[in-house]
């Protein structure tokens, strides 16, 4: 077999590569015209849609504590302690999450657990799941 007629079986396989080449180019372009690729809009922005507005089922006022008479501790989480008339001690645990505000005096913003103290008489409005109130809004009186 002479160089030549290697050459000749050579030009058919280099005319396949060539085409399937020309074919998945277009293939690859005819799919970006037909389905073009989104970009984010208002309306598909990748944040999270704000969540709606918790319900207040909770409103009552007593004294914010973060203290373990029984341990005699200082503890990570805070509990609210208030009274009915027939009930002299009830106590729920506060959570806080990036909608809380409260208001220590200095106006209304986001709260702060650092800031509060032990023993300050407070009004908390909240939603309460259990024994555990999502706290709303917390005033200190």
């Amino acid at each position: 077999m002479n160089k030549f007629e290697k050459q000749k079986g050579a030009v058919p396989i280099i005319a396949v590569i060539i085409l399937m080449a020309v074919i998945g180019g277009a293939a690859y372009v005819g799919q970006k015209l037909i389905a073009p690729s989104k970009k984010p809009g208002p309306e598909s922005a990748s944040e999270p849609s704000p969540k709606p507005p918790m319900e207040v089922n909770f409103t009552e006022t007593g004294n914010t504590l973060n203290w373990d008479s029984r341990t005699e501790s200082y503890l990570d989480e805070w509990t609210l302690l208030y009274e009915k008339p027939t009930n002299p001690a009830i106590s729920v645990k506060l959570e806080f999450d990036e909608n809380s505000l409260c208001n220590l005096g200095e106006g209304e913003e986001p709260c702060d657990k650092n800031k509060l103290n032990n023993g300050d008489l407070s009004q908390v409005k909240g939603n309460r799941v259990a024994d555990t109130v999502t706290v709303i809004k917390l005033e200190k009186l």
